[in-house]
């Protein structure tokens, strides 16, 4: 009997060990106070693609986001307004890439929170939904369980193209760069024609067709600079960054790396980028965007209770109808 004693106690340990460290990986990491003062798109890098700030604003009422906000913060006490405002301020730059790309998906389950209570003010939300998209933007959960690195790369790259991440897009977002692009992606830019490309990539709006076709002759510069740097054989091409902000400058590596050097590209990367930014910790969902026809808008509603299932190995569930 005096045997059964010592693993008794020592099971009990382990387990005050394990739920402490789930405790400790549960715990959300605690947003910079700060105003934000960083502008949604990069104006001085893209200044013809502002448009989409505007439409974006316009589209969004006042008043709608004053009911928003003040479910957000009666449903999450433990949040102060500048919680809200830097998830509302990612939630928006996710909009504008769900106007420009095919698919994507929520990377980040706190930003996601806040679209979540969007709809649960369905016509307020199908409103803006038909003023920016022309359509109802759905929110579908992705039951995938295992992450989706390739195409987490793409949406790094065209975040990373139009928007200056900051200290706190990299804790609601997760680490950028983390993923190589995908070699057929790849390939397919470098031999597939532009309207291929933006049938296969990018969503169908003549409104954001500029921008898209913009977004493709970038990642063609980039890969045309990547078989430059290749056949220049320089053993040192790119050189860390300076700034934790302009994650842009690294662009053209990633595609460089994802190309020659897929099995090693993150200790590659992690070479490039500033030790705080290549160390953080990637808050990966599996919920994604998608546009249907408005006449299906009526059908989009959700609960509060069908709102947080079904993905609970995404980013805690997903609302809309297709």
């Amino acid at each position: 009997m005096s045997e059964i004693w010592p693993v008794f106690f020592i099971g009990i340990l382990l387990f005050i060990v394990i739920a402490a460290l789930s405790k400790v990986k549960k715990r959300k990491k605690k947003l910079k106070l700060y105003r934000i003062q960083t502008p949604l798109l990069i104006d001085e890098r893209h200044p013809e693609l502002l448009w989409l700030e505007t439409r974006l604003t316009e589209s969004l009422s006042p008043d709608f986001i004053k009911k928003v906000k003040s479910r957000v913060l009666m449903n999450h006490p433990a949040w102060t307004d500048n919680d809200f405002d830097w998830r509302l301020f990612e939630l928006k730059r996710y909009f504008i890439l769900a106007k420009i790309l095919k698919t994507v998906p929520m990377f980040s389950e706190e930003v996601d929170e806040v679209w979540h209570e969007m709809l649960m003010f369905t016509k307020d939300y199908e409103t803006f939904s038909n003023k920016f998209y022309g359509n109802f933007l759905h929110h579908t959960p992705n039951m995938e369980v295992v992450p989706i690195p390739n195409e987490r790369a793409l949406f790094d790259w065209v975040y990373l193209q139009l928007f200056e991440p900051t200290a706190n897009s990299r804790l609601l977002w997760g680490t950028f760069l983390k993923h190589p692009l995908e070699a057929e992606l790849l390939e397919n830019f470098r031999t597939l024609s532009e309207p291929s490309l933006l049938e296969l990539y990018f969503k169908k709006d003549e409104e954001a067709e500029d921008a898209q076709k913009i977004l493709v002759q970038l990642l063609n510069n980039d890969i045309q600079q990547a078989e430059f740097i290749k056949q220049d054989e320089d053993d040192e091409p790119f050189k860390r960054m300076t700034s934790e902000n302009n994650h842009t400058y690294l662009l053209p590596a990633m595609v460089y790396f994802s190309m020659y050097e897929a099995e090693d590209y993150q200790h590659e990367m992690d070479h490039l980028l500033p030790k705080e930014a290549s160390h953080g910790s990637s808050t990966s969902s599996g919920c994604s965007s998608f546009t249907c026809d408005s006449g299906n808008g009526s059908d989009s509603s959700c609960s509060s209770s069908n709102c947080s299932s079904g993905c609970s190995s995404g980013c805690g569930g997903g609302c809309g109808g297709s």
